[in-house]
C-alpha cells in the first residue's frame, strides 16, 4: 500500500490505538511506531486533529441573504453538533430539470458530524415550513398585512427551533479539534464567505408559542453511528 497522507495518518492512528493495549510490551512498541511515523513524516497532534475535520453543504432557500429564522435554526444545529457555520452565496444546483440559484450554509466541523448536522438542518427545515404553512391557513385571517403575516410565520419558526434546541444536549469537542475547525474555518472565510440575517420584524408572541408547541413534536428517524444529538431528537 503506498505512503499516500491519508494512508500514513491511518497507519499512525492504528498505533496510537494499540499504544492502549493492556499489554504492556505491545503498547510501548505500537507508541513507539506512532512516534516514528510522526517524526518521518512530519505528523503532529494538530495534523491528525485537521485530518478529522470536514465539511457538508445545506441548501438555503435563498440566494444571499437567508431567513433569519432559517439562520437561527443553522446556528442552532451548529451549536449542537460542535460545528462553526458560514453562509455561501448563490450557486446554480439542478431542480426539476432547471436551474436554480440558491446559497448554502457550510457546516465545519468533525467528519462525523457535518454529515448529520446537515441531515438534521434539511429535515427540520421541511417541518417548520410545513409547520408555518398550517400555522398561517388556520390564522391568517388575523393579519391585516403582508407585513404583519410574514411576522407571524417568523416567530412561529423561530419558537419551533427554540423548542427543539431546548430538548437537545451538545456534543463535546476536544480543544485540539476546536482548534481545527475554527482554522478550517479561517480557510474558508478567505473565500468571502458570511452569514447573512435577514431583516427583524415585529414580534409575534402567539405565533411564538405555536411554534414551540409544535417543535415539542420535531423528529428525526434515521439510523446513525454515533449521532447521539440525533437520537435525542427523536424521544
Amino acid at each position: 500500500m503506498a505512503d499516500t497522507p491519508d494512508n500514513v495518518l491511518r497507519k499512525i492512528r492504528k498505533c496510537l490505538a494499540l499504544s492502549a493495549s493492556s499489554n504492556e510490551h505491545e503498547a510501548a512498541a505500537a507508541l513507539r511506531q506512532a512516534q516514528k511515523l510522526m517524526a518521518e513524516y512530519g505528523v503532529n497532534e494538530a495534523t491528525l486533529a485537521g485530518a478529522d475535520v470536514g465539511t457538508a453543504d445545506a441548501e438555503s432557500q435563498r440566494c444571499t441573504q437567508p431567513a433569519g429564522w432559517e439562520h437561527m435554526l443553522a446556528h442552532m444545529i451548529a451549536s449542537v453538533f460542535g460545528c462553526q457555520l458560514i453562509f455561501r452565496p448563490g450557486y446554480f444546483v439542478e431542480h426539476a430539470r432547471s436551474l436554480s440559484k440558491r446559497g448554502c450554509f457550510v457546516y465545519i466541523g468533525l467528519k462525523t458530524h457535518v454529515e448529520l448536522a446537515v441531515y438534521a438542518h434539511s429535515v427540520l427545515r421541511r417541518q417548520i415550513e410545513k409547520g408555518r404553512g398550517a400555522y398561517l391557513e388556520q390564522y391568517g385571517w388575523r393579519y391585516t398585512t403582508r407585513g404583519e403575516k410574514i411576522a407571524a410565520g417568523t416567530a412561529y419558526c423561530e419558537g419551533y427551533i427554540a423548542s427543539v434546541r431546548s430538548k437537545v444536549s451538545a456534543l463535546v469537542v476536544e480543544p485540539l479539534h476546536q482548534q481545527a475547525i475554527e482554522s478550517k474555518k479561517r480557510e474558508l472565510l478567505g473565500e468571502d464567505s458570511k452569514v447573512m440575517k435577514a431583516p427583524k420584524r415585529g414580534f409575534n408572541a402567539d405565533a411564538y408559542w405555536q411554534g414551540v408547541a409544535s417543535g415539542k413534536d420535531a423528529s428525526l428517524h434515521r439510523p446513525m453511528n454515533g449521532g447521539e444529538a440525533l437520537k435525542q431528537l427523536e424521544n
